[in-house]
């Protein structure tokens, strides 16, 4: 029987603060038909709310080590969910494309200093259970990102506005660091400042690095653009729209505890070619057309694509070994850079073309990331292993 699962205050921190950044992350797409009509804003001028973010990724990607050397885990996670906050009142409060872009980015640089640190932080701390703890993770991040798209549509139909659901994360955060202060103190030990050590990534990285672009790639397009696609297209109400994401991040959610049970069993390899078959299924029916077909392949294609990104990020830390903050950092730039370009390409081709037609660039990934997994597994040089991703029986959950 696997070593017990133990969680402590700063095991829950990380949890929390992750879910955090995932609600001001994944309300970017919510909010953006009403940043649209508020500001006259074509779809590619909208979709530079992504890009600016995903920048905003890429260099704390870059920098995220020589902060964590400076300040150590605690203070960079605190540091960047603190930034990401107060860059959040500029979005909601902006009245102007520039402004609110800004804000984005900084959004995406300082709150992207916790996702990058936060992983390699765990996977450091729970070695061998890493995946555990990453899954867990995970799952936290998806229930705060379900309760985005929720919020805007529930309070733009109220006085308030859908204002209040971006001003409302600040307003937690503070509170979480008002209940969390000196609870972290008597946990097991950070590792010091200055630890991190420079050490070369291997091939098998690399390959996961790719396979984590494709994912998230695809992951985000959806995110950021099915919002429109149901207002645009299937023809719902801009709130109705909105809502309509929490079915999308409510079927990721349900997929990674769904995931974190069936890795007990079932090989990792079949958990990521069975979860591309089911994302690519959803798609189908997503783009057929019909409100009611569009719902449910919204809802198969978050189901298929949860466990895509902790697989593919569990196989990269697990490759980089003893690097694991040096390989966290790295993996957050796959994530700015599919976040970068992604959304922002499929914004222009709707621009040029249709939403709809613009839609077919999720396939195109989904078969890319196909094809890459399958050279992966033909290569008889080493690889990134998916089954290091297995839950150990003694997972408390």
């Amino acid at each position: 029987m696997g070593q017990r699962f133990v969680r402590d205050s700063i095991t829950w921190l990380c949890y929390l603060l992750l879910g955090y950044y995932a609600y001001l992350m994944d309300i970017l797409g919510p909010v953006t038909p009403y940043l649209r009509d508020e500001l006259h804003a074509s779809y590619t001028l909208a979709s530079l709310h992504f890009s600016a973010f995903a920048v905003g990724m890429l260099g704390a990607g870059l920098a995220a080590e020589r902060v964590l050397r400076r300040l150590g885990p605690l203070a960079t996670i605190w540091l960047g969910a603190a930034g990401m906050g107060t860059a959040a009142l500029g979005l909601a409060l902006g009245r102007s494309p520039w402004v609110t872009i800004g804000a984005a980015l900084v959004m995406g640089f300082l709150g992207s200093l916790t996702l990058t640190t936060i992983p390699g932080l765990l996977s450091a701390r729970y070695g061998e259970q890493r995946a555990i703890a990453l899954t867990e993770l995970n799952v936290a991040g998806s229930l705060a990102g379900m309760a985005a798209p929720f919020a805007v549509g529930l309070l733009a139909r109220t006085a308030w506005g859908w204002r209040a659901a971006v001003l409302a994360a600040p307003v937690l955060l503070l509170g979480l660091w008002l209940g969390l202060r000196g609870k972290t103190q008597g946990a097991a030990p950070l590792p010091a400042k200055g630890a991190a050590v420079r050490r070369s990534l291997p091939g098998a990285f690399w390959l996961a690095w790719v396979l984590i672009f494709l994912v998230v790639s695809v992951e985000f397009c959806m995110v950021y653009w099915g919002a429109n696609f149901m207002e645009q297209v299937v023809g719902l109400n801009r709130a109705d729209a909105a809502l309509t994401g929490t079915l999308y991040l409510g079927a990721m959610l349900l997929g990674r505890w769904l995931g974190s049970r069936m890795l007990r069993w079932a090989a990792p390899r079949w958990m990521f070619l069975g979860s591309l078959a089911a994302a690519a299924a959803g798609f189908g029916l997503f783009i057929g057309g019909g409100t009611a077909p569009a719902l449910a392949g919204f809802f198969l294609t978050g189901l298929g694509v949860a466990n895509l990104y902790p697989l593919a990020l569990s196989s990269a830390l697990a490759a980089a070994g003893e690097a694991a903050d040096q390989g966290s950092a790295r993996a957050a730039l796959a994530s700015g850079t599919a976040i970068l370009g992604l959304p922002l390409l499929l914004g222009a081709l709707a621009d040029a073309l249709d939403l709809r037609t613009a839609f077919w660039l999720v396939p195109l990934l989904l078969c890319t990331a196909l094809g890459l997994f399958v050279y992966i597994q033909r290569q008889n040089y080493p690889r990134p292993s998916l089954e290091g991703v297995k839950l150990g029986a003694g997972s408390s959950k």
